[in-house]
């Protein structure tokens, strides 16, 4: 399992780096903002979250430093995570 790759489309926990324990969805908005949405949020379910924040990258390079900067190591949801 490699806990520094990206993934699009799947919700991951943070175990590690800014904001661990929360979870992480990057979601592809290229149709409506030309870039990725990373969202940031306090519960497994994205809309049972009372807390959460995004960020936007506007190519795989911005999402990648990102990712990179925020020291992220991620247990993603297709990767037999249970919350």
């Amino acid at each position: 399992m490699n806990k520094k790759a990206l993934k699009i489309g799947v919700t991951g926990k943070i175990l590690k780096g800014d904001h661990a324990g929360w979870f992480v969805f990057i979601e592809d908005d290229f149709k409506n903002s030309g870039g990725y949405l990373i969202l940031i949020f306090n519960h497994h379910d994205k809309h049972q979250s009372t807390e959460g924040f995004d960020y936007w990258a506007e190519d795989k390079n911005s999402l990648d430093e990102i990712y990179k900067e925020a020291d992220w190591e991620i247990q993603w949801s297709d990767e037999n995570y249970l919350g």
